[in-house]
């Protein structure tokens, strides 16, 4: 875990590099930002918005609160 101030791509693809092995699948809640840099990366990325869904309906991701 690392505390960051800031959400962009130049903030956290340097941080998911060096604690993500590249090819890893990453999903996030609600976020596309860094979408295109972790692609660029080597990372799958997959999303599931929240707001529409508890379990995206195409990809099948899914989050779980606690």
């Amino acid at each position: 875990m690392e505390l960051v101030t800031q959400s962009d791509s130049a903030t956290l693809i340097p941080i998911i590099q060096r604690n993500v092995v590249p090819g890893s699948r990453i999903w996030r809640v609600n976020g596309q930002h860094t979408k295109n840099g972790l692609i660029a990366a080597g990372y799958q990325h997959e999303t599931v918005n929240r707001s529409r869904h508890f379990v995206n309906p195409v990809t099948g991701i899914h989050t779980k609160y606690h």
